[in-house]
């Protein structure tokens, strides 16, 4: 028996080709109360911003991808 959970619900899986960014992002110094986190943006071959996650300022227009 598989360890892992049959996946329902998936229409469609595709490989696609994308350019993804990973930044630091914040105003702290990256301790409890004055966090330091990931930005994590997808932008086309041609340059042109796909998505952005940013856990602590999302972006509705992007398309953010919510955790």
């Amino acid at each position: 028996m598989s360890k892992f959970s049959r996946l329902t619900g998936v229409n469609e899986a595709k490989v696609i080709q994308v350019i993804e960014i990973k930044s630091l992002a914040g105003n702290g110094i990256g301790i409890e109360g004055d966090p330091l986190y990931e930005v994590t943006e997808y932008y086309s071959l041609d340059g042109e911003l796909l998505a952005r996650h940013n856990p602590f300022n999302p972006d509705k227009e992007l398309g953010v991808f919510k955790d």
